[in-house]
């Protein structure tokens, strides 16, 4: 008797796309397509950018679009913002508008470059603005440009940056800091980097 041969399938839910939908025109964009090179492509990664202002709707919409391009049951998908002095109302209101259609929001407070910085240092200190990072990101990346690619430059120290994320993250939850815009400093970009990596 014969046996018949079934081709094994993998049903790991990391096969599929990762859809990251950006605000910024080229920080995010540059970093993230690191992802989706050759020698690191475990899952595709699509990423649609250049959506910006204080109304995240265009976003949402840009985001449940590609879903439904890509067929929704086949896609992670992540927004990723700054808060950069926006009002709480409007984050909230992402956040609730985004878990709607089955996407996860991915914050940095003040700004994506936060994300950078702890890969260099351990910090607490509230920075507004971008402008008040900026100073403390150019001591390790002195030429550093919002257009320019650092990842290789990053990679190494993922794995500290990741875990000072986390330890922000704890801090924050037992300081009872429960609004998005009283959580800085602090960045979620370390749990898509961990879903990137998985």
């Amino acid at each position: 008797m014969s046996r018949v041969k079934t081709k094994k399938t993998n049903t790991r839910a990391d096969n599929k796309v990762v859809l990251i939908v950006c605000e910024g025109r080229e920080t995010e964009k540059n970093y993230f397509n690191n992802y989706n090179r050759k020698d690191r492509r475990d899952r595709p990664v699509k990423i649609i950018k250049g959506v910006s202002g204080q109304n995240f709707t265009e976003l949402v919409n840009r985001c449940k679009n590609e879903m439904i391009k890509i067929d929704a049951k086949k896609v992670d998908a992540y927004i990723v913002v700054d808060v950069d002095g926006r009002p709480e109302n409007n984050l909230q209101r992402l956040k609730k508008d985004a878990d709607s259609i089955g996407s996860k929001v991915i914050i940095s407070n003040p700004c994506f470059e936060f994300w950078y910085l702890i890969h260099f240092e351990d910090t607490a200190a509230n920075m507004a603005t971008y402008k008040n990072l900026e100073p403390k990101l150019l001591k390790y990346i002195k030429d550093y440009d919002k257009s320019k690619n650092y990842f290789d430059i990053l990679e190494p120290l993922t794995d500290e940056a990741i875990k000072r994320a986390e330890r922000l993250e704890n801090k924050n939850i037992d300081d009872n800091k429960k609004s998005i815009t009283g959580r800085n400093p602090s960045t979620e970009v370390y749990k898509l980097v961990k879903a990137l990596r998985s």
